[in-house]
């Protein structure tokens, strides 16, 4: 049975939502000096949201002779996916998890100008645990000068980024409600050549 870090994977292109590096534009906030290193993360400030998901997709289904979900594990193009079954409890966890990093983007949206090299994602405390991540984008050239970055400023995003979501997750008549604590986490990437080329200077 898959464990739930390879549950975590098969929906990370679903949570690493917008602000891709791939056609960055040069200029952003510029005025603000980073508070954070590369790599480095702190706890949002922001008001705690919660959000609510009923799950009715077909691609789940409940097992109720065993408490699990039947979900894909894998698949994706033209490709037929591979089932794979977690119990409900821990199905949920990750779900919830995922949810709650969909939902922190979209209550930024609406706080901040734009979201550009913005990104929320989803990563593990422990074997366990999660914790929610919003990355602050920043390309740097061969000199160390940057050369594009968000619209919005390292501290704004710190304030404006919730410090917690609550995320409920209801399917097949159950439910399942997980905390989560988020992060911002400053990324810095190095223009290799073309302006579509990067390389991760984070220890992320």
């Amino acid at each position: 049975m898959p464990s739930r870090r390879r549950l975590l994977v098969t929906t990370g292109t679903a949570i690493a939502i917008a602000g891709c590096l791939a056609g960055l534009n040069s200029g952003g906030s510029g005025s603000t000096p980073p508070e954070l290193a590369a790599g480095e993360q702190t706890r949002a400030e922001g008001e705690e949201i919660s959000t609510r998901t009923e799950v009715d997709s077909p691609e789940y289904e409940y097992i109720e002779s065993n408490n699990t979900v039947r979900y894909p594990a894998t698949g994706g193009g033209w490709d037929e996916p591979e089932y794979s079954h977690e119990p409900f409890e821990d199905w949920a966890h990750v779900k919830s998890a995922t949810e709650g990093a969909i939902a922190v983007h979209e209550h930024l949206v609406d706080q901040v100008a734009s979201m550009d090299h913005l990104n929320s994602s989803v990563a593990h405390t422990d074997e366990s645990n999660f914790e929610l991540l919003m990355k602050y984008n920043v390309a740097v050239d061969d000199s160390g000068d940057v050369v594009a970055e968000p619209d919005v400023s390292l501290s704004q995003l710190i304030n404006e980024t919730p410090k917690t979501v609550e995320s409920t997750i209801r399917f097949a008549g159950r439910t399942a409600t997980h905390r989560f604590s988020v992060f911002v986490r400053y990324v810095e990437v190095e223009q290799l050549g073309p302006a579509t080329n990067y390389e991760s200077r984070s220890t992320a």
